[in-house]
């Protein structure tokens, strides 16, 4: 899925949270994993996560770019350890997420992903294989956790700074001109001609799907909507875009030539540019201000860090399945893998240092 809007970091963090993956079988590298719910996959420090949180996650499991070729399980599993021991963490430093501020987010999550997708969102949470739960907790709060964390001891975050972010940032809050497009890539102008016509004439575009050089997307129907006022669009060639952006909803599009090969498009549904309401995005610009604050104080980060570790290589970490024994030494005998608190990238102006 492509960013909500790349301005605010926070929901840049929450377009690439949880729904873009596709399911996995649940495997690692020393073979299949054999879940019989009777026992948690790991407990620290008494509380359990369960085989089902487990599997959940390593169906959604997307390597890191830094490390590809590691194993799911031990990655899965030593990241939702580490997810616990920041909200327990957080929990002795009086500073859990609560319920009200957890829900905020996924109300903001389901927004940003709404925004991004032609698809309705309950198709898309369950295309993913995950409840909204399972957003909530593996996801939401951990991420909550970390940010108020780092946020401890600062002054608190005013509607007026929200207010005032939202007002210097709203370009961020804009969703474009946009078009949902369907398309058959053909290797001859003359059979794209031929069935541009025929769609023209009545023929239903699914009919002639199958044809398509691109199997890309399944149908020819792109899940993102196509951005008609970006200069340099994704997915779509920059002429073409203009062609769409003159198209009625349901008008086909082409032959368009296109790298050696024929494009006709199918204009599904266009939505004209919005500016998403304060409602809806006041609960991440806060997170996102208290992010920001805490980057213009690197020693906070640095002292939360180092907290971490001493409280994760005190913890006690129990893990039954064998193949996985060997995360106690990496979590708990120094030099640990620290719970790191890891802010989004800077990628809006500064927020306001005090409120008022």
């Amino acid at each position: 899925m492509q960013p909500f809007r790349r301005g605010a970091a926070l929901l840049a963090a929450l377009s690439t949270l949880a729904l873009a993956g596709c399911h996995r079988s649940a495997t690692d590298n020393s073979g299949p994993l054999v879940l019989n719910g009777s026992s948690p996959i790991a407990t620290v420090n008494g509380q359990d996560i369960t085989q089902q949180q487990f599997f959940t996650q390593l169906q959604n499991y997307v390597p890191a770019p830094a490390a590809p070729a590691q194993a799911a399980g031990p990655a899965v599993l030593r990241q939702m350890i580490s997810a616990l021991l920041v909200e327990q963490y957080a929990k002795d430093q009086g500073v859990a997420p609560t319920d009200a501020e957890v829900n905020a987010l996924y109300n903001t999550f389901q927004a940003v992903q709404e925004a991004q997708s032609v698809k309705p969102f309950d198709q898309l949470l369950a295309e993913s294989g995950q409840t909204d739960q399972d957003i909530k907790d593996a996801r939401l709060r951990p991420q909550i956790a970390q940010i108020k964390l780092l946020a401890k001891g600062q002054p608190p975050v005013t509607d007026a700074d929200v207010s005032a972010y939202y007002a210097q940032n709203k370009a961020q809050y804009t969703e474009p001109n946009r078009a949902h497009i369907k398309r058959i890539v053909l290797a001859s102008s003359a059979d794209a001609k031929r069935i541009a016509d025929q769609i023209q004439k009545g023929q239903p575009f699914d009919s002639f799907a199958a044809q398509s050089l691109d199997r890309s997307f399944p149908g020819g129907d792109v899940p993102v909507w196509v951005n008609l006022d970006a200069p340099n669009p994704q997915i779509v060639p920059p002429a073409l875009v203009q062609l769409i952006k003159n198209a009625k909803p349901n008008g086909v599009v082409g032959p368009y030539p296109f790298h050696g090969v024929y494009w006709v498009v199918q204009v599904v549904e266009k939505k004209q540019k919005t500016v998403v309401p304060l409602d809806q995005v006041k609960d991440a610009i806060r997170f996102e201000i208290m992010t920001q604050r805490a980057r213009q104080d690197p020693m906070r980060v640095q002292t939360v860090n180092q907290q971490l570790r001493d409280y994760q290589t005190k913890a006690k970490i129990t893990i039954p399945e064998k193949r996985y024994a060997q995360l106690l030494d990496e979590l708990t005998a120094p030099p640990p893998p620290t719970p790191t608190l890891t802010l989004p990238p800077a990628s809006a102006p500064p927020a306001p240092k005090r409120g008022g």
